[in-house]
């Protein structure tokens, strides 16, 4: 590499060693595994298909930016920092495991595909900057993680937090936020999404909040299929004044419909597991299941997706599936003069039109995963913007 000592290029399964003390960039490309077991400087890093490690005791500066991108993967272990010594940014579009010490003096942008895990032990200190995620972020139960500037979770983003995260500014969650941990949010918290379980859309997280403060201890919920039958399943830990469960469904995920109400325990620590069996036509792309208090408090706890509702047809074919904005989407197999629709991760409605002499014309959308139905064909999924 170009203004390095140490670093030898070696055959795909061969690992690489760096013994400099600085070197303008480092790229890592597909086949290359380099492990970082000394202090380094780096203007940029940029992984695109190998894997780096930072080992326990090393400590690497950038100068720049940490770009992850398809393919790539990024592991700081327990002992070992990553730290930026000027304002820059770290732009995930695949996973990075974090065991030690990151200090991010910049911006932090997750794709739909980014998913940053921080482990037990582990530490995410964001000193400057915002954050914008489309991902996924997950800190575990004694994992730590402290945002700098307004932090916006995406209608696909999702804040899985088991260990202790705090925001130094605005929160603005469209997304999910879930987990055994807890949010303090210095800020405003702004929820169009669900906080926690709850879709309250100003929950006041001064002083942390998390799924202890709910009336129910939800712990998760599956759709199965058995003998030609589907079974909706949920499992709580503990109930607190809780009078009945409200399951609905919904074919676009906007408007619900109520299927069948489930009488609730009052207040109990004992888990338990409830089933409802779904009628014979039913019909439903999305399974909410929210829960109501003694005094009408209404709290949703999770939204299902599944086809278990939707009639099975033959389906049509897309191409392409990973299509730029503004760039049309051919359909083969349907009817001119069906209807379509662009559909988000939580089942929003984004935009909607006919086929134009089998396309679609899509308006602008913010890179990410989406679902575009045709007519009355099962969902597609694709992706935009990358």
């Amino acid at each position: 590499m170009k203004g390095s000592k140490g670093i030898w290029a070696i055959a795909v399964g061969l690992m690489l060693w760096s013994s400099v003390l600085y070197a303008a960039d480092l790229n890592v490309t597909s086949g290359m595994d380099i492990e970082i077991s000394t202090n380094e400087t780096y203007d940029n890093i940029t992984i695109s298909g190998g894997s780096l490690t930072i080992k326990a005791g090393a400590a690497v500066s950038v100068n720049a930016e940490v770009n992850v991108q398809g393919g790539g993967g990024l592991t700081v272990e327990n002992g070992a920092s990553l730290e930026w010594l000027s304002f820059g940014a770290m732009n995930l579009y695949q996973n990075v495991h974090l065991y030690g010490t990151i200090v991010l003096n910049g911006n932090l942008h997750l794709s739909a595909t980014g998913h940053l895990v921080v482990y037990d032990g582990g530490s995410l200190v964001q000193t400057a900057g915002t954050s914008v995620n489309y991902g996924g972020v997950t800190v575990l139960s004694s994992g730590v993680a402290s945002f700098s500037g307004n932090f916006d979770n995406k209608g696909t983003g999702n804040l899985a937090l088991d260990g202790a995260a705090s925001f130094d500014s605005d929160l603005i969650n469209m997304g999910t936020v879930d987990g055994s941990g807890s949010a303090q949010v210095d800020g405003t918290t702004s929820n169009s999404g669900v906080f926690f379980g709850s879709t309250d859309p100003n929950p006041d997280c001064s002083t942390a909040c998390s799924q202890s403060s709910l009336p129910v201890g939800f712990d998760s919920m599956e759709l199965r299929f058995a003998g030609g039958v589907h079974t909706l399943l949920w499992s709580v830990y503990s109930e607190t004044d809780n009078a009945f469960f409200t399951v609905e469904v919904s074919e676009e995920g906007t408007i619900y419909d109520r299927l069948v109400v489930v009488e609730g325990r009052g207040t109990s620590n004992v888990p338990k597991t409830y089933r409802h069996v779904l009628v014979s036509g039913v019909r439903g792309q999305y399974i909410r299941l929210s829960q109501t208090d003694f005094d009408g408090t209404t709290t949703v706890l999770r939204v299902l997706q599944t086809d278990a509702g939707r009639q099975e047809q033959e389906n049509v074919a897309l191409y392409p599936t990973w299509v730029r904005n503004r760039k049309p989407i051919h359909v083969k197999g349907a009817e001119e003069t069906d209807s379509w629709k662009l559909v988000g991760r939580e089942g929003q409605v984004l935009e909607h039109g006919y086929l134009d002499q089998d396309r679609v014309w899509l308006e602008t959308q913010c890179s990410g995963v989406y679902f575009l139905i045709i007519g009355k064909h099962l969902p597609q999924k694709i992706k935009i913007g990358y």
